[in-house]
């Protein structure tokens, strides 16, 4: 592995580290109805915002396994009022950070 590949990789898994970090942050405690919430007509709405990152890291794994596999997925509803967050750890209840972070960490 060279030092070019070696900076490469750990600056991917700092970009994902804090994308996690950061995405969890900003939803951490927010209440159900915010899923919802609208700034304007044709905006997307937190719920949706989260489901596109989703589908960019699966996206971005696709890439990775020299796949184009592109996936419009629906936003994730476990429950009425409830819009895929859990007080948990972390805000990837689908694993998507985890499968990017796995072939970075294995290719050593």
């Amino acid at each position: 592995m060279t030092e070019s590949q070696d900076t490469a990789r750990h600056m991917l898994r700092h970009t994902v580290a804090t994308l996690a970090y950061r995405g969890g942050k900003a939803i951490r405690d927010a209440p159900a109805s915010f899923a919802g919430f609208s700034a304007r007509e044709g905006t997307r709405s937190p719920v949706q915002i989260l489901a596109h990152i989703g589908d960019l890291l699966d996206w971005a794994l696709s890439l990775a396994a020299g796949e184009r596999r592109w996936h419009d997925s629906e936003p994730l509803c476990v429950a009425p009022g409830h819009w895929g967050v859990t007080s948990e750890p972390g805000p990837d209840r689908t694993g998507r950070f985890g499968r990017i972070d796995g072939p970075s960490r294995s290719m050593r």
